[in-house]
């Protein structure tokens, strides 16, 4: 009797290890699986996230914008026409020469402005004030040199544009800036040359007349004007709109000896 209850609880006990081990392995299995998911969603999520990271604040925008430049200058010293009397008058002329840069497509306009047709004395005669005024109108020289000048008024002045013939009165703010030159391209130092004549005689003092700054501003043209021109056109005495210019103009300026020295930035002067 003792020996069959020794068998059969060996039997029992031998059925509940295997039941035991099974459910060890089933539980092993589980856990494998679980954790196998639970990886899979982990790892699934964390790239995800890497991707969403990558794909924030990470993008630049890039563009190109190209601009127009232009700029003007004059001599740096102030412009003086040194000039002798004589009785029957005597004519002298001053160079000047402008230059402008640009890398405009459609080139510039440059224009010319003066303070005033009138040159003073710098001191009274006698309490008698003296001065030498701009042409009245237009005169071509027959035989024009550095000295001489047929047909050109006494005792007055005026400018003209080197390649033009006619010497003309400045041109003031009461009639507005005259242009004097129009380009159809870009310019690297392209010279603008302009001549300033007078003729004195011996009814007026000797003396440093003074007074006059002349204004000298180039401004870029606008597409419309350069599709539409095909060579410079001539001077004229119509003032110019810069409304319509790409950007503002430039200028210098050229003074007499008691003004300032000139000052290139976007405008230049001249006086004499």
């Amino acid at each position: 009797m003792a020996t069959r209850l020794f068998i059969m609880q060996r039997a029992i006990n031998i059925h509940n290890t295997k039941a035991k081990h099974s459910l060890n392995l089933v539980f092993y299995s589980l856990s494998v699986a679980i954790i196998a998911i639970l990886s899979s969603l982990f790892a699934t999520y964390s790239f995800s996230n890497m991707n969403s990271a990558l794909a924030e604040g990470n993008t630049v925008d890039f563009s190109i914008e190209s601009t127009d430049s232009i700029s003007v200058s004059v001599p740096s010293t102030p412009l003086v026409l040194a000039l002798k009397t004589s009785a029957e008058g005597q004519f002298g002329r001053a160079q000047l020469d402008v230059d402008v840069s640009t890398n405009s497509a459609t080139g510039y306009s440059l224009t010319m402005l003066s303070s005033s047709n009138r040159l003073t004395r710098d001191a009274k005669v006698n309490n008698t004030e003296y001065y030498i005024d701009s042409l009245e109108s237009s005169i071509t020289c027959t035989d024009e040199t550095d000295s001489t000048c047929t047909g050109f008024t006494v005792n007055k002045w005026g400018f003209r544009v080197s390649t033009e013939a006619a010497y003309s009165s400045v041109p003031t703010t009461t009639g507005g800036a005259q242009t004097i030159k129009t380009t159809t391209g870009p310019a690297n130092s392209d010279i603008t040359t302009i001549y300033f004549g007078a003729k004195l005689d011996n009814s007026i003092p000797v003396g440093s007349y003074s007074g006059v700054t002349l204004t000298f501003a180039a401004t870029i043209n606008p597409e419309t004007l350069a599709a539409t021109t095909g060579e410079a056109p001539a001077s004229d005495n119509t003032s110019t709109d810069d409304s319509s210019a790409t950007e503002s103009p430039a200028s210098s300026e050229v003074n007499t000896p008691e003004d300032a020295p000139t000052e290139t930035t976007a405008v230049s002067e001249t006086s004499n």
